[in-house]
């Protein structure tokens, strides 16, 4: 199998890279920049191959995968439509909010087209390859194309699921909440820590066990369960002592404090803490 990678960021490079591992007998790259392209196919050894026109690419490849930004597609989509023969070829590409209708140039001139998207984020190419070793894929698109990558997943022990094009926006929202929400959230404990006078490496350093053993108790308990702290056991006079101490000290940040809160609240209400008199008073101390 052959494969062609138009895009040689972060993404296309980790992907080309797992490719290989799991047996691609060749993977080509073509990208805006010579640099970039270059990069991404030394980063997957004797078997990468630099592309300088998108035609020969889609000519010696079987699949052609797009891992360019998500505004780039459509105009990606429509170039490679009018390049290249993709007449019984599989194109996918790899964003979380886009449908595959967006390839629907590429369907109409006969490719089977999909989307495959990493639950996973990357900083570089070498270990965003390692951790698509464990990565769970969201695949949406016609029969044809979800069947020929649930085969290949399967193969490779990746766990995925199907969806529709309909569900795969708030698909990806979760997906995005979760991992650029989380890193938001430190950030703003990041500022407490400040606001209190910790420099940001000790706060950091001291935050990530914290972190590290929260994840794990959801994975564990599941995460009505796994919840802590003031707001799951109704500890209103801790509450009060944090927002008095934000509105006094940082006032610019209890907006978001009270906002986390109740969405805390929201989680603490499933199963740990029932009393209606803490529940409304909580909800009237995260809301002023």
């Amino acid at each position: 199998m052959k494969i062609g990678i138009v895009g040689a960021g972060r993404l296309g490079s980790a992907f080309g890279l797992y490719a290989t591992r799991r047996g691609a007998e060749e993977v080509g790259y073509y990208s805006r920049t010579q640099a970039s392209t270059v990069a991404a196919a030394s980063l997957v050894g004797d078997v990468g191959r630099v592309y300088t026109d998108v035609a020969s690419l889609i000519r010696e490849s079987d699949w052609i995968v797009l891992t360019v930004p998500d505004d780039e597609i459509p105009e990606v989509v429509q170039k490679l439509a009018e390049e290249g023969d993709v007449e019984g070829k599989l194109v996918f590409h790899m964003s979380g909010a886009a449908s595959s209708e967006v390839l629907l140039p590429m369907k109409q001139i006969g490719a089977h087209t999909a989307s495959l998207h990493p639950l996973q984020s990357f900083a570089d190419g070498c270990s965003g390859a390692d951790k698509l070793e464990t990565t769970v894929f969201g695949i949406e698109g016609e029969v044809a194309a979800v069947s020929v990558l649930e085969e290949w997943l399967t193969a490779a022990k990746n766990r995925y699921f199907i969806i529709t094009a309909t569900q795969k926006p708030l698909y990806h929202a979760a997906a995005a909440v979760v991992s650029n929400g989380l890193t938001g959230v430190v950030d703003f404990a990041l500022h407490l820590m400040a606001a209190a006078g910790i420099e940001e490496k000790t706060a950091l350093s001291a935050l990530l066990p914290l972190i590290e053993g929260t994840v794990q108790n959801i994975q564990e308990k599941g995460v009505a369960e796994a919840l802590t702290g003031p707001i799951a056991r109704g500890d209103i006079g801790t509450i009060v002592r944090h927002t008095e101490a934000i509105a006094g000290q940082a006032p610019q940040l209890l907006e978001n404090y009270q906002m986390l809160g109740r969405l805390t609240l929201a989680t603490a209400c499933q199963s740990q803490l029932r009393d209606p008199k803490r529940i409304a008073r909580l909800q009237e101390l995260l809301s002023e």
